[in-house]
């Protein structure tokens, strides 16, 4: 069955119909239920706007035209708005399914049914509403310009006959094809000639980016290996879903320190030109582009990657640095979207809390599936919701149930089971426990490794960029009567680097802080003056401070990342060492630096090649030697003996400081001598030691520039 002007008609309808009726009183009161509301008010207006575009082409038909029975062919646009129908049926069944839901407010998380069962469902579904959103917005003008083109064809052809005969007819053909116009595109010679030829771009993927997307773009029924099956549908709705978290939604500033976007927006601007190079040679988009409407929403989705890339090549934005997008999660890369993707930009998430991680665990009851998810209340404040539901072969067990608890990161203790000397190499578990007094813990097995890795950087702060296990270490350290004590042990070998885990729901206004960080310079002014800088640096140093009824910006200096090892000893004695590389020209400077973060890698330290065999073409290294080029290491041991429980990760997180340096700082420490199971585990370590150096200096030049910048508009800072 064809798609036509009647499923829009009907489609809006729906629409309007669960707006004004659809939801309940208690459903009108919650907030999240409200948004929702709105989103399908929305649809329903775009969905007008599509029968306006139609009918305003469709008034325009002559009477000749529409005795031949005029009707438009529209089937190409129900492939590129998706079935929004089915969407609205489901969002149709859910308000009447929790039509009696009503949230009591007794707490964080005050409905556990909100929050398990049917948050994630609204949350779906508003995300696919706002899809079919974007995906309207995006076609109304290549709709229209298709219809208009259509209708020159319709008079054209009905006057053919005619126009041979009769030359007077030729005048008014003229005019007739001069008097269409349509809602968008006013003139439509002027529309036609621009839609005619796609200008070829200079803008290129780098290198190292189209390798890691074409590796991430091949799945089971797609190996990349011809380039002429790249899906059309799929791809595009992946270049909408990138391009709508892109450069797109990045307003540069009048300075240069405010030209760079985010990586993160950077890279989804390469993947739709990567996408759009690839659609160019597919069979897909050749057969699409003999259909008018298809070649007409190409040209516009090609015109606005174009548009973006053109911000460059003219330096109205700057790229960031290779090393900070090399530097991202492996799951950014991604190019296709799953069916439980978020097909949303991030500028649409509003939720009452923030949803910084959900991942499915190991369910530690059989029959029952368990998930895991962390919501942030505030800068230390978190809620851990664990979650179980009966699995499917197991349906006649009791009801989904789940336990929630308030966190606080400064109290926690983490204790890494998948670290210790007596776990298997490929056990995958945490133990957690809430505060130092209860002693009540709980143990999470992680699907996989990366799952782990990321709700370690939420209990931390502090992404992994490299772990390996199977390491041997040797560290050098002088004495008081400079004899060497050298210590051996074995275990794994992480490096970390400082950020946070951001929200999933990043609409809400950035948390404000009554009091300055540790290590930052802050300053107060006018709310006109907060504005200009909140337009001219970036999110990265800088959070939003209001004290005393000034508003104003403070700056934090970036944290060091970390080398940390899990070391197991002489006699299974278990210890982390974290080494740090600030300058230690005096005790007292290497105490204040030991207070404010135990880090590692800073300007000062480096990997010798010299004391190792990498210069000798004939033998195997798998040795790298971490020395400072200023003086000793800085370094912080944790040391557990043989007690579990006592070896906890939090203590070198950013939300714990250390309670005694005499326990933790380590003197006089000269090098760490890393030996890995391979040279393939050195080299890969070596590299990414190099990223995190550069990934740090760019983020400290960038806060000294910020920072000037900031004094530069006369804002008082502390010293």
């Amino acid at each position: 069955m064809s798609f036509g002007v009647n499923d829009i008609v009907s489609g809006a309808k729906v629409a309007w119909e669960l707006y004004e009726k659809g939801f309940s009183k208690q459903q009108k009161a919650d907030k999240q239920f409200t948004e929702f509301r709105t989103d399908i008010q929305n649809l329903a207006k775009n969905l007008d706007n599509v029968k306006g575009v139609i009918g305003n082409v469709t008034n325009q038909v002559p009477r000749q035209v529409a005795a031949h029975s005029h009707a438009w062919d529209l089937d190409s646009l129900d492939q590129i708005l998706g079935d929004f129908g089915a969407t609205l049926r489901e969002c149709k069944k859910l308000l009447q399914d929790t039509a009696s839901y009503a949230r009591n407010g007794s707490g964080f998380v005050a409905n556990m049914r909100w929050n398990i069962e049917v948050e994630p469902q609204v949350t779906q579904l508003r995300h696919r509403v706002a899809f079919h959103n974007v995906k309207v917005l995006t076609v109304l003008k290549p709709l229209e310009l298709k219809l208009l083109f259509d209708l020159q064809d319709d008079i054209h052809r009905v006057h053919s006959d005619l126009a041979t005969r009769i030359t007077e007819m030729q005048s008014h053909i003229t005019q007739r094809l001069e008097k269409i116009e349509g809602i968008l595109n006013k003139d439509v010679d002027v529309a036609a000639q621009e839609a005619t030829t796609i200008p070829p771009s200079s803008f290129k993927v780098p290198q190292y980016l189209d390798t890691q997307f074409t590796e991430a773009a091949k799945t089971v029924d797609l190996d990349m290996e011809d380039p002429t099956r790249f899906p059309l549908v799929r791809g595009l709705d992946a270049f909408l879903f990138h391009f709508e978290k892109s450069t797109s939604a990045f307003t540069a500033g009048l300075f240069d320190n405010g030209k760079t976007p985010t990586p993160g927006q950077y890279l989804n601007l390469m993947k739709c030109v990567w996408i759009m190079e690839r659609l160019q040679v597919g069979n897909d988009c050749t057969r699409a582009r003999s259909e008018r409407l298809w070649n007409c929403y190409l040209k516009e989705l090609y015109g606005k990657a174009r548009h973006e890339c053109d911000r460059f090549t003219t330096g109205q934005l700057r790229p960031p640095q290779e090393t900070e997008i090399r530097l991202l999660p492996k799951e950014d890369f991604q190019i296709w979207l799953n069916k439980e993707d978020d097909l949303v930009p991030p500028f649409w998430e509003k939720s009452y809390m923030e949803t910084i991680l959900t991942m499915s665990l190991e369910s530690s009851q059989p029959g029952y599936q368990q998930q895991l998810t962390l919501l942030r209340r505030d800068e230390t404040g978190i809620e851990m919701v664990n979650s179980f539901s009966r699995a499917a072969s197991h349906s006649h067990m009791n009801a989904p149930h789940s336990t929630s608890k308030d966190i606080n990161l400064s109290q926690i203790h983490l204790i890494p089971l998948y670290a210790s000397p007596v776990s298997a190499p490929n056990a995958l578990s945490m133990k957690f426990t809430s505060d130092n007094i209860s002693g009540s813990s709980t143990a999470f097995s992680f699907c996989k490794l990366d799952d782990l890795h990321r709700f370690q950087q939420a209990m931390t702060g502090y992404k992994i960029a490299f772990d390996k296990i199977g390491v041997k270490t040797l560290t050098s350290q002088s004495s008081l009567f400079q004899r060497t004590i050298k210590t051996q042990a074995e275990g794994r070998i992480q490096l970390w680097y400082p950020k946070k885990l951001e929200t999933r729901a990043v609409g809400t206004d950035a948390a404000t802080m009554s009091t300055p960080r540790t290590g930052s310079s802050c300053g107060t002014r006018s709310t006109t003056a907060s504005t200009f800088i909140k337009d001219n640096v970036s999110r990265n140093h800088a959070s939003p401070i209001d004290a005393e009824g000034e508003s104003g910006w403070c700056f934090e200096q970036p944290k060091l990342p970390l080398l940390v090892l899990y070391l197991r000893e002489e006699r299974d004695q278990m210890s982390f060492l974290a080494v740090s590389c600030i300058s230690s020209k005096t005790p007292q400077e290497r105490t204040k630096t030991a207070k404010t973060n135990s880090s590692l890698v800073d300007r000062n330290t480096d990997i010798h090649p010299g004391s190792c065999n990498c210069a000798n073409p004939k033998k195997v290294c798998t040795k790298s030697v971490i020395e400072s080029t200023r003086g000793d290491l800085t370094a912080r041991r944790l040391d557990a003996g043989k007690d579990l429980d006592a070896w906890n990760l939090a203590a070198l997180s950013l939300y714990q400081q250390p309670q005694s340096l005499k326990d933790h700082l380590v003197e006089h420490l000269k090098l760490v001598s890393v030996n890995f199971a391979s040279v393939q585990d050195r080299i890969e370590f070596v590299h990414h030691f190099a990223d995190v150096k550069d990934f740090h200096a760019v983020l400290r030049a960038t806060y000294h520039e910020e920072v000037k910048l900031l004094g530069q508009k006369d804002v008082v800072t502390p010293d």
